[in-house]
């Protein structure tokens, strides 16, 4: 079918003129198809327009979604609304919740109630300002860390950035800044022990102790000294700063000179005998906590027995910085002579005899046990001690000790523990290195000894140790009483 050129309508067979229009058709027009036509046209446009614009919508609206969810994600991921959850929490006094928002160093001592306490004063909510300029400096530059202060300058937190997909979006994490606290004192080898740290002050110098966050630090302090040990504790307000802290933990003493019209006895500390006569003290320090503590000094005379001087300490001393051990020699030649008036009685004292079953003690009628008996019975009992390893036999060592005392169920328990060992030992040498008489009932001998120990797979080790040991007379016999240990070195072959 043909149609016409002018309007499009369809043509009759051999028509010469068009009957909607009226034009008449020219022998060279071309006919036209149905795809041709004017109508047919239109309709495609107008579906091909159809079609772009609700691509174009479908687009747009995805392309929104996109944008609001990114924002969306942004909102979720502002670093501010931690600030903002710490401001809550200061405010309805959630120390816990702090940890959930505040990563600290583990390492340094912490309060979570004195934190908050502590950020409560110096005015968290004037940092929202920093916090806000140090996240958007942050983000602007990728650094790997930025610093958050106080109006002051005080370092107090660390804003570390983590990137995630291709640095589109950024978290963060807040770490609390702790300072750095240091020891002063002023005298040598005191312990100082705090939340989480234990260390060894220097005379005069600053020693580190860790890291503090800002509150209350509860110090202690031991100390050994002539006088004995001492315990101390203090309290420390530690500030915001994080530099260093510096803390005074001085301990207040006074030098004596010591000094006795007996310089060769022996000088008691709380009726206990310290072993060491009073010329070996040419000055005496005592701390504060020390100045009550008894002092006396005490010697054995063959003749007059023990002599006591008269008891004193530093804060009843008269002498200023002097504290002089008295005997009152009056008293002790009436004491004397009273003595030597009196008839002469026999004195009992100990022989040890060592035979095939082990070692046995037995009371003569001699004159009373000397520094010498006291020596030849460590002697003696280091034989045996060595026997009684040997064979896991405590029987053979036990009559050399004061049943019930402290050496007795120290080697007892020792040897009960070694009975399901395989081991040997091998005592090379024994020397008495030292000996006195403290009254007439106690002694003291000092030892340095060496000895190896081989254990269940052969291996050896040489051991080189100083004692005390304190002989007492017990039940009319010489026994040990305990078994005090200086020093030991120790070296493997």
């Amino acid at each position: 079918m043909e149609y016409c050129t002018n309007c499009g309508s369809p043509l009759q067979a051999e028509s010469q003129f068009c009957t909607q229009c009226g034009k008449a058709t020219e022998p060279n027009d071309a006919p036209r198809t149905q795809e041709d036509s004017p109508l047919h046209t239109s309709s495609n446009k107008n579906s091909m327009r159809k079609g772009t614009k609700w691509a174009l919508w479908g687009g747009g609206a995805l392309l929104i979604l996109l944008v609001a969810a990114h924002f969306y994600v942004l909102s979720l991921l502002d670093p501010m609304k931690t600030v903002d959850e710490i401001g809550e929490a200061l405010k309805h006094n959630e120390s816990d919740k702090l940890r959930e928002l505040i990563e600290f160093d583990s390492s340094a001592a912490l309060n979570l109630d004195d934190y908050l306490s502590f950020l409560k004063e110096i005015g968290f909510k004037e940092l929202y300002s920093s916090f806000e300029e140090e996240f958007q400096k942050s983000w602007s530059s990728k650094e790997n860390e930025r610093i958050v202060t106080d109006q002051s300058g005080n370092e107090l937190f660390t804003i570390t950035p983590h990137e995630h997909f291709m640095g589109l979006y950024m978290t963060y994490t807040l770490t609390a800044i702790p300072s750095k606290v240091f020891l002063y004192t002023n005298v040598d080898q005191a312990t100082f022990t705090s939340q989480n740290a234990s260390v060894i002050g220097e005379q005069e110098q600053e020693t580190k102790l860790g890291n503090v966050y800002p509150g209350e630090l509860n110090i202690q302090a031991s100390l050994s000294s002539e006088l004995g040990d001492i315990d101390d504790s203090r309290t420390y307000q530690i500030d915001g700063t994080a530099g260093n802290n510096v803390l005074d933990y001085s301990f207040s003493y006074t030098t004596y000179d010591l000094t006795s019209n007996e310089p060769e006895a022996f000088l008691y500390i709380q009726g206990e005998n310290t072993g060491r006569k009073v010329a070996s003290f040419p000055t005496l320090q005592v701390f504060d906590q020390q100045r009550d503590l008894e002092l006396q000094a005490r010697y054995f005379d063959e003749d007059s027995g023990e002599m006591v001087s008269k008891a004193t300490s530093a804060s009843t001393s008269d002498s200023g910085e002097s504290i002089h051990l008295e005997f009152n020699k009056e008293i002790e030649e009436e004491e004397e002579k009273e003595k030597s008036e009196e008839p002469v009685k026999e004195k009992e004292t100990i022989v040890i005899v060592q035979g095939n079953s082990g070692t046995t003690t037995t009371t003569t009628s001699t004159p009373n046990p000397t520094v010498a008996d006291a020596e030849q019975l460590i002697l003696r009992f280091r034989a045996a001690y060595e026997e009684s390893l040997n064979m896991k036999d405590y029987s053979i060592v036990q009559p050399f000790l004061v049943n019930g005392s402290a050496a007795d169920k120290e080697l007892s328990s020792y040897l009960v523990d070694l009975q399901t060992s395989d081991y040997h030992y091998d005592f090379t040498s024994n020397t008495i290195t030292g000996s006195w008489q403290a009254d007439a009932n106690t002694f003291y001998v000092s030892t340095n000894e060496h000895f190896i120990f081989t254990n269940h797979l052969n291996d050896q080790i040489a051991y080189d140790r100083d004692k005390e040991y304190k002989v007492v007379i017990n039940n009319n016999s010489l026994q040990i009483e305990s078994i005090l240990i200086y020093r030991t070195d120790r070296t493997d072959l």
